[in-house]
């Protein structure tokens, strides 16, 4: 196989060609794992819930890929297949790029335009450049790069700007309905429904937030011979008998970016990462330890940013529409007053679980890219003080965090199988549709 040596010279010749399975570019690679662990930072502080940070990932992924891809014919852009995008800036043949120095400008600029903390990634932008120009390119370059960097990076704002995001502040907030079942808030803050309508979010790959529909819950009863009733009973007896490895699941896969913890008279919050960030970790781990090289990278982390975009999408709009009430509310009138979940209870309906449709959609896409029997070690949870896990395949980790949010006592089992057929069904789709790459 061809060594993997990087060249500043005509667009074509920047990279070598390889396979995801190429030789070992670590360094390079590491820039765009910086950028992404630096987002997730900013991600963190700046308290964006799941579905928003979904948008995060997605936006900023796609563009360091669509800046990378200059460097190779075998890579497709996402212009045109992706909803509401359009054919994107083209570098000019006859100049020379550093598509490494546009990849963080455009990354970058994209973030300040979709966080609030901008000066998490700003830091993280000065960084790699420094050491990029440390490697004496010429300044022609340099402005080149620069250039062709901004041209992408307004590109992907304007499509940003057009996914109707800005116009869910102004859209009707969540009413309670008052029916027997159905979703109300529960404790310790009693929290508003969150992102009521994020089913009006464009997708990305997906025609509609709807066209993927999973099986609807079980029909609410709470007649103790009903199925209802039983799943209920299940959730509350599994909470009740947790062993010590079923509650550390539930712990390393809670990605509940925001806690409400009550400690005497006072309630704070903590913060840590969002299902979507722990799974773009899970990539970065598996990347590293593949050595893929940058323009790879570039590409697992846009399709799986994007399965997790419009997973969200897609799982949000069940929720909503079935509507369902949540185990803590069931059992604390029908079962037990005094019973309590490990987590808190999150604030939106039940059906489906957001980590199974998440999860498994990542792990569908991910064992496409990669392969199916990839062992890895999940460190994501370490800075959160919970140890590494260890998963011998994609699905295997899927199932587990799915798994996770029954042990925790804040979903029903149907909610998960269901939640999982949904994931391969919007996961399968994506890979059918996106051309990345030429084989």
């Amino acid at each position: 196989m061809k060594s993997y040596k990087m060249t500043l010279v005509v667009i074509s010749l920047l990279f070598s060609q390889n396979s995801i399975a190429g030789v070992s570019d670590t360094a390079n690679a590491n820039i765009l794992h910086r950028l992404v662990e630096q987002l997730s930072q900013a991600i963190i502080q700046d308290g964006f819930n799941p579905p928003q940070a979904s948008r995060i990932y997605a936006y900023c992924s796609i563009t360091a890929y669509e800046s990378l891809i200059n460097t190779s014919t075998d890579y497709t852009s996402l212009g045109k297949q992706l909803s509401g995008l359009d054919e994107l800036p083209k570098p000019d043949a006859k100049l020379n790029y550093d598509f490494r120095y546009s990849a963080v400008v455009a990354f970058s600029k994209v973030a300040r335009s979709l966080v609030y903390r901008v000066y998490v990634t700003d830091a993280a932008e000065k960084e790699l450049l420094n050491k990029l120009e440390m490697d004496n390119v010429d300044n022609d370059i340099i402005e080149n790069s620069k250039k062709y960097a901004n041209d992408l990076a307004d590109s992907i704002i304007g499509w940003i700007k057009k996914d109707n995001f800005t116009q869910l502040k102004t859209m009707k907030r969540y009413e309670l309905k008052g029916i027997p079942g159905t979703w109300e808030p529960t404790p310790p803050a009693y929290m508003d429904a969150l992102e009521p309508n994020w089913n009006k979010i464009r997708p990305m790959v997906m025609k509609t937030a709807d066209q993927f529909k999973p099986s609807p819950p079980f029909e609410f009863s709470t007649n103790t011979a009903s199925d209802f009733y039983k799943q209920n009973y299940f959730v509350y007896k599994t909470v009740n008998e947790l062993t010590t490895e079923k509650l550390e699941i539930a712990k390393f896969w809670d990605d509940s970016p925001s806690h409400n913890e009550a400690s005497g008279h006072f309630m704070y919050m903590s913060r840590k990462l969002s299902p979507g960030g722990h799974w773009l970790n899970i990539a970065k781990i598996v990347s590293k330890q593949r050595e893929f090289n940058l323009l790879e990278c570039s590409r697992i982390y846009a399709l799986t940013s994007i399965a997790i975009y419009d997973g969200f999408i897609s799982c949000w709009d069940e929720k909503y529409s079935s509507n369902l009430m949540r185990p803590e509310t069931y059992i604390n009138r029908y079962i037990n007053t005094d019973w309590r979940p490990i987590f808190e209870t999150p604030p939106f309906p039940e059906h489906t679980i957001g980590h199974a449709v998440i999860s498994n959609a990542v792990a569908t896409v991910l064992t496409d890219l990669i392969g199916d029997k990839i062992s890895f070690v999940d460190s994501t949870e370490v800075p959160y003080n919970l140890s590494v896990r260890k998963f011998n395949s994609f699905n295997e980790a899927a199932y587990e965090a799915s798994m996770s949010r029954i042990y925790a006592g804040i979903h029903y089992q149907k909610a998960m199988t269901e939640g999982e057929k949904q994931a391969k069904v919007v996961a399968g789709f994506i890979i059918k549709k996106l051309i990345t790459k030429k084989y």
